[in-house]
């Protein structure tokens, strides 16, 4: 086991164990929920019935789904998540009837990101000092409410987002539609990228009691050639800490013949290249307003990652 994979299991350990201690605490504040402005229940933005509701930050709710960002009053949030001495920031923000997201960072490519994965590899053991070097991605998005106010039976969203992607040295548009009913939420999106190149997401969304589960599915269109990447992800809430766990699985032809014929004819020098990824982890809250998680695989192939929320 490599040192900085203990190092993180050792401070997850550390965080379960002090978990019942502190759920036995009324910490002034927490069952405020920071995304309604008042003193309504547990059920913040993070763990409410929209996409996204399971993963770490809401960074990657709308960066999966624009469709995604709160269109109610809410606090400012802002997040920010740490890997291999890079810092990457998104704000979000909610009105009454709109909703806008901001995010700049080095490490674009979180497990909920519909990249491909043979880029990551290919960026992991050759490219390094060139992706070291990149400049930030950054995604502006906007959401507006269609119809139905929080709480009612039937809610509709519709998103927009512009990206730039440093990899492509592009502006790639995304518009995005969300509905959700109690316990269950949908959403659809399109995104057009350089050289013609289109993002299909689907994403599907269930909210029971403590668990909250998604499932994402991308397919990325080029040419004749279609990479589908396929996401399952759930989450288990407690009083002061809730823990995610996610599996990703891509198919991309194209890889799969590459592997195959390099290892045939290197096999000294084999491909190790994975097609299955898993995810898991925890966030603490410290109160009302602040929120500290760690989790194993966030950025692919790079071990723990720190991800920090912040509301006011």
């Amino acid at each position: 086991m490599k040192k900085n994979q203990k190092i993180f299991y050792i401070l997850l350990l550390s965080t379960l164990l002090l978990v019942p201690s502190l759920q036995a605490q009324d910490i002034n504040g927490y069952c405020s929920s920071i995304f309604k402005g008042q003193k309504t229940g547990c059920d913040d933005l993070t763990r409410s019935n929209s996409t996204g509701g399971s993963f770490p930050i809401l960074y990657d709710a709308f960066n999966v789904l624009s469709a995604a960002l709160p269109t109610f009053t809410t606090p400012v949030g802002v997040e920010a998540f740490y890997d291999r001495q890079k810092f990457n920031f998104s704000m979000i923000k909610g009105f009454e009837g709109v909703g806008a997201g901001a995010s700049v960072t080095k490490n674009a490519n979180t497990f909920y990101s519909p990249f491909n994965n043979m880029n990551t590899f290919l960026l992991e053991n050759h490219l390094s000092a060139i992706a070291a070097e990149a400049k930030p991605n950054t995604n502006l998005g906007f959401a507006f409410n269609l119809f139905g106010a929080k709480g009612s039976f039937l809610q509709s969203t519709l998103g927009a987002s512009t990206k730039y992607i440093a990899e492509d040295n592009f502006w790639a548009k995304e518009a995005a539609l969300s509905l959700q009913i109690p316990f269950l939420n949908m959403g659809y999106s399109i995104t057009s990228k350089k050289n013609s190149e289109q993002i299909h997401t689907f994403t599907a969304g269930l909210k029971v009691w403590r668990l909250v589960a998604d499932y994402v599915h991308f397919r990325d269109i080029l040419g004749s050639t279609t990479v589908t990447t396929n996401i399952f992800s759930a989450n288990l809430s407690f009083s002061y800490f809730h823990f995610t766990y996610a599996i990703r699985k891509q198919e991309n032809p194209y890889m799969d013949q590459l592997v195959t014929l390099v290892n045939q004819y290197s096999p000294d020098y084999p491909l190790d290249y994975q097609s299955v990824h898993h995810l898991f982890g925890g966030t603490f809250k410290l109160g009302s307003k602040l929120s500290v998680g760690l989790y194993m695989n966030y950025i692919l192939n790079r071990g723990g990652s720190m991800v920090v929320q912040y509301f006011f």
